[in-house]
């Protein structure tokens, strides 16, 4: 046996990388506000701007059930261990591809962005419809945009999104659509 080289087992296998982990987290981190609040997450089998889908039910005060509430919330997830703040914290900075914000742009239903903070284990959200019907077109692939530092994701920020679907519903009816 001698002058053979023996392969590592392991060398050519595929490694969790950091990006991967911190992803899941992500992930877990938001399901896990959800859930506390009584709804419910489904993730996207393929990414193409949507990581999950929040289900909503009606509860009724004290009570432990509700019914399902039609239509749901995207979400697209961004975790990061590098979180960029500006404004002298009021605000983090993420870099989105135009591809989505064009994409979220056109859905009827509220998209949510969540910026995970994976090393201080916080995510921030941002409504995408609002903030883009007011971007000016630029040039570049991607562009940055600002969550205010307050907008925190935790109970409260499932009960807003809730609303601003019931919100979209109500609207959508009025208008005759």
């Amino acid at each position: 046996m001698a002058g053979i080289v023996k392969k590592s087992k392991v060398a050519g296998k595929p490694k969790r990388t950091r990006e991967h982990h911190i992803a899941d987290l992500s992930a877990n981190y938001v399901e896990k506000v959800v859930l506390d609040e009584g709804h419910t997450v489904e993730g996207f089998r393929h990414d193409y701007g949507y990581d999950l889908s929040l289900y909503t039910y009606n509860y009724a005060p004290g009570s432990s059930e509700g019914e399902y509430e039609n239509d749901s919330v995207k979400i697209q997830l961004k975790a990061t261990d590098a979180i960029a703040f500006r404004h002298k914290g009021k605000n983090v900075s993420f870099q989105v591809d135009m591809s989505h914000l064009l994409l979220w742009g056109e859905e009827t239903m509220p998209v949510i962005l969540v910026v995970f903070d994976a090393k201080n284990q916080v995510a921030y959200w941002l409504h995408m419809q609002p903030y883009i019907k007011g971007m000016k077109p630029k040039g570049s692939n991607s562009r940055a945009v600002l969550i205010p530092t307050v907008n925190v994701v935790n109970a409260m920020a499932v009960r807003h999104w809730r609303h601003l679907k019931l919100d979209r519903q109500t609207a959508i009816k009025g208008a005759g659509i």
